[in-house]
């Protein structure tokens, strides 16, 4: 994006419209990565604060739970339960064998000479009192086994952590999606997991460490409009494949959009190192490279069958990604179409507020001042190509990088323009 395209450029620039001057200290004066970062940690917060004990609804949605198995997440319980069948079942095996030892006394010789009707009765009368036997041991094991589930039932919800009533009704559930709760798509972009942070912590970092130099480039606007549609493309990502595979599993976090952010950068900058654990340089197109293929390859599993779940929203990622890659491939401004979409909308008139009433006064430059800019662009880029010559493109510092970048989009948009 050119200089002159940027939103405080345009002449019907207002603070109003295209976000506040820089030099304020208030929320609404930050740039747009410090407000993302704010919102997400504050919505982090409240996932916390706002919750209510679970149910056995909440139970059953577990990914894979199978209801005679709640001891599979947690060892204690499930030794806990072996134990108790096992002393069920040895109580139940003494009591057969007391029984068969018994039937084997009375059915020794005793020496006499009764009847053979009445030594048949007696056998068929003992074979019925052993079935009777049989079927009180399997009832009593069965009781047992129903009573150690239960008590592991009810242990399970002690050990359950509560639920989050703002990300259960934020969260990115497909069925949800499909009974109309479209806000899902963006909201759940703001919800990340509360039992831990650092599945906030590296989206937040990834979102500072390159969401602040794009916006330099773009303009807050601009970011600001890539930023959601990026996550808009990623959510989508999610719900096909989670519709196609009929997992039905929810998903939450700012990954999707922190992807498309991520790899637009790295299209931008391609040669730009990244230290691993601070001490091995790595380009960052190829690290990029790897973590998209490592994203890409569950997918595949997915799309072929594989049942796994591996508690990441891969579809996600590789949504946003590819979203970043199209946007910079196709050289899209997503401002106009905003704006069009804007303008298209019924104004909405209130007597209590009115922000135009006194608007602040911005002098533009004339059509001089811009021919003088161009010119004085001209030979700027001469003294950066200069530079790169004797010292190498890794001598530029971030403003310069930023310059080149902006006036290498103006050119390739010239030339897209006259052809």
């Amino acid at each position: 994006m050119a200089f002159y395209d940027r939103g405080y450029m345009r002449d019907d620039w207002s603070p109003r419209r295209y976000g506040p001057a820089r030099s304020g200290r208030g929320f609404a004066d930050w740039e747009v990565w410090k407000k993302l970062i704010a919102i997400n940690i504050a919505v982090f917060l409240l996932q916390i604060i706002i919750t209510r004990p679970a149910t056995e609804d909440d139970l059953r949605r577990l990914p894979y739970f199978d209801p005679y198995m709640y001891t599979e997440y947690d060892e204690e319980l499930y030794s806990e339960y072996e134990r108790d069948l096992a002393d069920a079942e040895s109580d139940t095996k003494h009591e057969a064998e007391s029984d068969e030892d018994r039937l084997a006394t009375d059915s020794e010789p005793d020496g006499s000479q009764g009847e053979g009707s009445d030594t048949g009765a007696e056998h068929a009368k003992q074979s019925d009192k052993n079935e009777s036997e049989k079927s009180r041991r399997e009832r009593k094991i069965r009781e047992m086994r129903e009573r150690a589930q239960e008590q592991l039932r009810e242990n399970m919800f002690r050990y359950m952590p509560r639920v989050s009533i703002l990300q259960e009704y934020w969260e990115l559930d497909s069925e949800k999606i499909k009974q109309g709760q479209l806000w899902r798509l963006i909201t759940a972009g703001f919800c990340h997991d509360r039992t831990g942070v650092w599945h906030l912590l590296f989206n937040m970092l990834f979102l500072y460490w390159f969401g602040k130099r794009l916006e330099r480039v773009y303009g807050s606007a601009e970011f600001t409009a890539f930023y959601f549609a990026a996550l808009l493309t990623s959510s989508l990502s999610y719900i096909a494949l989670d519709l196609y595979t009929n997992k039905g599993i929810p998903a939450i976090g700012a990954s999707g959009a922190v992807w498309g952010v991520v790899a637009l950068y790295a299209l931008l900058y391609p040669y730009e190192r990244i230290y691993i654990y601070f001490l091995f340089p790595v380009e960052i197109r190829w690290l990029v490279l790897l973590y998209f293929i490592l994203d890409l390859h569950p997918v595949l599993l997915a799309l072929s069958g594989e049942n796994q779940f591996t508690g990441v929203a891969h579809a996600a990622h590789i949504g946003g990604a590819i979203f970043g890659f199209v946007y910079w491939n196709q050289g899209w401004q997503l401002m106009p179409v905003v704006n069009h979409l804007k303008s298209s909308l019924p104004t909405l008139h209130s007597a209590s507020r009115s922000y135009d009433a006194s608007p602040e006064v911005i002098k533009m430059p004339s059509k001089n001042d811009r021919a003088d800019s161009t010119n004085s662009s001209a030979d700027r880029m001469d003294e950066i190509l200069a530079k790169i010559t004797r010292q190498g493109r890794e001598s530029l510092t971030d403003e310069e990088l930023e310059f080149l970048e902006e006036t290498s989009r103006q050119i390739r948009k010239d030339r897209r323009e006259s052809s």
